[in-house]
């Protein structure tokens, strides 16, 4: 009955709106600059996130926007070396113009936040967010979206091989925070060290990382923060483009090759195909590693391959009632298992070949992932109706022993579908809501006869609203949620002995409460504070309700308990900021209290179990929970002097600190971090467009906290250096980059590493990248 009259009450909204929704407006006016009064700015991106639609200002700094609904529309104007402006605009005329002007800034300004549909600026939103550009990203040199992060504030990764990095957010991570794409959280086994995270970056615009408890707007599993892909923006209206990019690793002989292809006409017909190879042999470690030796005095980390096969495909339609976008995403990836090669390719005299060959050594994981997602906006007057829908299938291999065509160790079909319901009321005035629903329904089926985890089904529905309050100098936003959460365990596995006291089924109910409250104040235009305090939490995984046997990483026997509660987060976040032409900083502050924050514990005793055909005594751990307190500092300076537009310095330093109220450090802390980026950077340089040369300096302290888990970890330093630019080939240009990452060849260990030992991390790697956006018709 309750959803007959939720869809009832959405076909009444629909149909009330209908005389605003097929009526035809347009947008227009004319963009600036701060530097003199006749400077009118040409190439200015105009985009309008609630119908999907992008322009570009022309010769004489015009646009215009045909074809949209009456109603109230967000519209950011961003140009590099220019402030962002975002405009909240009422379209009520049949001609509407909007005149900008932007002001000239030495920084590259933040991109309109995805907050579930609270489309604004970073200034006016209290909770503590970070974004990494695609370009940031791209031009890196980073394997993988987390080493990328990683060189945020506050943002680290844990370190299993390039295949297998898993972004952490102030020590959170795996079912600890929330991956999202596609207007959806991403399902794959977060329990398993040994998963990817799952995202399609092929082609994708950048990342957001909210930190902190963010369960108002997530739900489950944003218990320490969420990180959300951005899609790449559309073609402009009667226009079809593309791109290709290659890249190449020397470390690992490895290459990347993408191509993409999108359109638009000017019916509001949208579609997008992108395709993407990659393929990295064995990674070299840097000077000093003591691991064995090929003929080529090279030291590889055995077994670090990885490859990837993805395709990405979307279309929809954007008219005056918003937006319709659906999209089919697909990626492969195998990659070995660090440190642990069959016996059959311990040949010594094909040891270096081995190692560069593409083909798979035993053990590796194959892991095969496919996402159907829907979004939809519906603009109605002032306010929105948003509504997101996803399909996902996420299938995990592990091969281990030569000879079987089967996995030995696990195999796991995760089934997921996702929805995200929610509907915004008029930004334009002082006091707005957005009230939503959200919710999943989840299938994990192990078809193995033998597993570490049983087949499981979770099922959970959520309902909140979010209020805000905005006046001159200050943004208030509060909101509550309430979530039901049901998880059901079956399995028909024979007990390994006497102490296994496993249930052939388990189910647990979880009914959890989440909220948040915070606010902006803007003491000038350049200058503000923020303080938001949030609660989340986070369900028990599968491995830690069910475990009982050898760990992923053979280094120790775990067992798990069906009695877990959940783990919840109270966050409070203080942070102040100053954003002026030629400097800008921020601090951010945090403390959270957390509740039930599972772990594992070392029982002292020993457990034998066969690994390799010898009979090993294994440490037995077991999982428990205890409170415990996190707290911490993320500081970040830009100098970037309009004077000298040619220099730019980033100064970052970030420290947490973690205590279980009991006794001991809380797991998953790294060392302090201080970064330093120097770049200089022109206009033209010859034949060469927008070039930079950048410098960048990572110093990790010691990490004297020691635990279960973790032991104390020696400091290290890293220094990468990146140059690129832009070479005008006909009417397109080229793009050119190269990222030289850990430019001394250090041999060093991620404070956060789950490699063997004596196996360390990638030594100095030259990434070369070449890509080439190209404009195929305007149509008519």
């Amino acid at each position: 009955m309750f959803y007959l009259r939720s869809f009832g009450l959405i076909i009444l909204f629909l149909c009330s709106s209908a005389q605003i929704i097929f009526a035809q407006y347009s947008l227009s006016g004319i963009i600036g600059g701060d530097s003199k009064e006749t400077q009118l700015l040409e190439g200015v991106q105009i985009y309008i996130p609630e119908i999907n639609r992008v322009d570009f200002s022309k010769e004489g700094g015009t646009y215009i926007f045909r074809d949209i609904g009456a109603g109230v529309i967000h519209v950011q104007f961003s140009k590099i070396g220019f402030k962002t402006v975002l405009k909240t605009i009422l379209i009520k005329d049949s001609a509407t113009v909007v005149h900008v002007n932007l002001e000239s800034s030495g920084s590259s300004d933040k991109e309109v936040l995805s907050l579930s549909g609270y489309s604004d600026m970073s200034p006016s939103v209290p909770n503590a967010i970070e974004t990494l550009s695609r370009n940031e990203f791209v031009e890196s040199g980073a394997m993988n979206p987390a080493l990328a992060l990683s060189y945020k504030p506050g943002l680290d990764y844990i370190s299993e091989g390039n295949g297998f990095a898993k972004p952490v957010i102030r020590a959170f991570s795996n079912n600890k925070i929330q991956l999202r794409q596609f207007g959806s959280r991403i399902e794959n086994q977060t329990w398993y060290d040994r998963s990817s995270p799952g995202f399609n970056t092929n082609g994708a615009d950048g990342f957001e990382i909210i930190k902190g408890p963010s369960s108002l707007l997530y739900g489950a599993d944003a218990l320490g923060g969420v990180i959300i892909l951005n899609e790449e923006k559309p073609s402009p209206a009667g226009t079809i483009s593309g791109e290709f990019n290659g890249e190449f690793h020397s470390s690992s002989l490895g290459y990347n090759v993408e191509a993409g292809l999108k359109g638009q006409t000017r019916s509001g017909v949208f579609y997008g195909l992108r395709l993407g190879n990659l393929s990295h042999t064995s990674y070299v470690q840097g000077d000093g590693s003591d691991v064995r030796k090929n003929s080529e005095d090279l030291d590889f980390a055995i077994n670090s391959k990885f490859n990837n096969q993805n395709l990405k495909f979307y279309t929809g339609l954007t008219k005056a009632w918003g937006m319709s976008r659906l999209t089919f995403s697909y990626m492969q990836q195998e990659a070995g298992i660090i440190g642990f090669e069959d016996s059959v390719y311990n040949d010594p005299f094909r040891y270096n070949e081995i190692q560069r060959e593409r083909s798979f050594s035993l053990p590796y994981i194959g892991t095969e992932s496919m996402i159907l997602s829907s979004q939809n906006t519906i603009l109605a007057g002032h306010s929105k109706l948003e509504l997101n829908l996803s399909y996902q299938q996420n299938n995990n291999r592990e091969f281990q022993s030569s000879g079987q065509e089967n996995p030995s160790t696990f195999a796991l079909d995760l089934s997921t579908i996702t929805y995200d319901l929610k509907y915004s009321s008029d930004p334009l005035k002082k006091v707005g809501y957005t009230i939503g629903s959200q919710g999943y329904f989840q299938s994990n089926d192990n078809i193995q006869t033998e597993g570490l985890i049983p087949d499981s089904k979770i099922s959970n529905l959520g309902a909140f609203v979010m209020m805000r309050y905005d006046l001159k100098r200050w943004n208030f936003l509060a909101g509550a949620r309430i979530d039901t959460r049901r998880l059901e365990l079956k399995s028909n596995i024979v007990p390994v002995d006497e102490f296994d006291a496993r249930k052939n089924s388990v189910t647990n109910d979880y009914l959890p409460l989440s909220g948040s409250a915070g606010f902006v104040y803007h003491a000038s235009d350049k200058v503000y504070f923020k303080l938001n305090g949030a609660t989340a939490y986070a369900a028990p995984d599968y491995l830690q309700l069910y475990s009982y046997g050898m760990s992923s990483d053979t280094a120790r026997f775990i067992y798990g308990s069906d009695s877990l509660n959940l783990e919840t987060n109270a966050g409070l976040d203080l942070s102040f900021h100053i954003d002026q032409k030629s400097f800008s900083l921020g601090a951010t502050f945090f403390y959270n209290a957390l509740q039930n924050f599972t772990h594992l514990v070392n029982t002292g005793g020993l457990r034998a179990v066969t690994l390799s055909a010898n009979d090993t005594l294994l440490p037995v751990y077991y999982f428990t929970q205890s409170d415990a307190n996190l707290s911490g500092a993320e500081i970040s300076v830009a100098i970037h002097p309009i004077a000298a537009q040619w220099f730019r310095l980033n100064l970052a330093y970030s420290t947490q600190t973690g205590k279980f109220k009991d006794a001991g450090d809380l797991t998953g802390l790294s060392g302090d971090k201080a970064i330093v980026a120097l770049q200089f950077q022109s206009e033209k340089m010859n034949y060469l467009y927008g070039p930079y040369i950048r410098i960048i300096l990572r110093n990790y302290s010691a990490q004297s906290l020691t635990n279960e888990l973790q032991t104390a970890a020696p400091g290290y330093s890293l220094v990468d250096f990146q140059l690129g630019g832009r070479i005008k080939i006909a009417r397109q240009f080229l793009h050119v980059s190269v990222a030289v990452n850990n430019l001394m060849n250090e041999s060093y260990s991620n404070q956060l590493s789950r490699l063997p030992s004596g196996i360390h991390e990638m030594g100095r790697n030259v990434c070369i990248r070449l890509s080439m956006p190209f404009a195929i018709m305007k149509m008519k």
